[in-house]
C-alpha cells in the first residue's frame, strides 16, 4: 500500500504512461527535480492524492488526463512557464486546477 514516495532525488525526465494509476492509496508525491513529461494518465485514479502537487520548473508536458479521478487533489502548480504540451482532460470533469507560480 504505497502512501507516500519520494524521488525528488531521482535522474528520472519522464513519469510514464499509466506509472502510478490507481494507486489507490497514494496520498503525497515528490516529483524529480529534472522532471520534464508527465504521461497519460500517469496518476489517473489516485483518489487520495490531495493538496498541491508541485511541478519541477522543466516540467513541458503533460499529456492526456494524468490526473483524472484525483478528486483530492486541490491544485497542481507548475513553476516557471515551459509546459507547451497540456492533454485533454487533465482532471476528467475538473477545471482549472492547474496554475501557474
Amino acid at each position: 500500500k504505497l502512501v507516500h514516495l519520494n524521488i525528488s532525488n531521482t535522474t528520472a525526465e519522464a513519469i510514464p504512461d499509466y506509472t502510478f494509476s490507481q494507486k489507490k492509496n497514494l496520498v503525497r508525491i515528490d516529483l524529480p527535480k529534472g522532471l520534464k513529461k508527465i504521461g497519460q494518465r500517469a496518476f489517473s485514479g489516485c483518489n487520495k492524492l490531495g493538496g498541491t502537487l508541485l511541478l519541477p520548473p522543466q516540467v513541458t508536458s503533460i499529456e492526456y488526463g494524468a490526473f483524472i479521478d484525483c478528486e483530492h487533489l486541490t491544485r497542481v502548480k507548475a513553476e516557471g512557464n515551459k509546459i507547451t504540451t497540456i492533454g485533454d482532460n487533465l482532471f476528467g470533469t475538473d477545471k482549472n486546477k492547474l496554475i501557474y507560480k
